[in-house]
């Protein structure tokens, strides 16, 4: 007796949106998408494949799905439907180790933003496939839980995009003024120092001043030299306070560069 084979009807969202949504979701999209076509898998089947937990391993369950797909629709060659899974495969982790090591919030949005793109048109292609060779299901309500993906996963995107534009530029001028920082508390304490020294010294004088015997020239000379001595650290405490100074404009620099 023949057996024919179980009829799937897969998911059949239309293919520019299964790309749209994928990239505006930064590749969210794309498991659900996973979970829809196992869940109608399993439907045409008859059995419970567990679609859920083949959409979250998603990077190992396309290659099954891939095929399946391409063979389902007459295609003789398993070179296809290998080489876009493997691409997919390889968008996502290239994706996911250049944005865990990228520091730029910029660089990462668009790092992300084309991992998306390349995953969304390899769904693409494999979408149109469907639609144009294979049975899809007619029902293409919108359901809460493909809602709830493509609204959360647009958040993220917007999240991502304000990160770039207002928090990077906060983040680049936070590590310039850190160095400014450094130069202005090694600065402070340099004339802070000085001006103890200087205080302590103005002080020494105003104590010995009274008692200095005016014909005494040895005494005189003391005086004088501990009196020059005071003026050269107020004149070296002048120049590092101007020092100083010309610090402060860089904070001013750095947020407009």
């Amino acid at each position: 007796m023949k057996t024919t084979a179980p009829k799937i009807h897969y998911f059949g969202r239309k293919n520019s949106l299964v790309l749209l949504y994928t990239i505006a979701t930064l590749g969210m999209y794309a498991t659900y998408w996973f979970y829809r076509q196992w869940k109608a898998v399993g439907t045409g089947t008859k059995t419970n494949n567990h679609p859920i937990i083949r959409a979250v391993f998603e990077f190992v369950t396309v290659f099954p799905l891939f095929i399946r797909i391409y063979r389902e629709s007459g295609s003789t060659s398993k070179l296809l439907p290998l080489t876009l899974a493997i691409s997919y495969v390889a968008s996502l982790i290239v994706g996911i180790i250049l944005v865990l090591i990228v520091n730029d919030n910029l660089a990462v949005l668009f790092l992300s933003l084309a991992s998306s793109a390349i995953s969304g048109l390899i769904l693409f292609a494999v979408q149109s496939n469907i639609t144009k060779k294979l049975p899809t299901a007619k029902d293409h309500a919108y359901r809460p839980v493909e809602v709830l993906f493509i609204v959360f996963g647009s958040l993220g995107l917007i999240s991502t995009i304000l990160s770039a534009i207002f928090i990077a530029p906060f983040a680049t001028i936070d590590s310039r003024t850190i160095e400014i920082d450094a130069r202005v508390n090694a600065q402070t304490r340099t004339t802070d120092k000085l001006l103890a020294d200087y205080e302590a010294c103005a002080a020494t004088l105003n104590d010995i001043y009274p008692t200095v015997d005016t014909e005494d020239e040895v005494a005189v000379n003391e005086y004088e030299q501990k009196r020059l001595s005071c003026e050269k650290v107020g004149e070296d405490l002048n120049k590092e306070n101007a020092k100083l100074l010309t610090i402060l404009p860089d904070y001013f620099k750095a947020f407009l560069r």
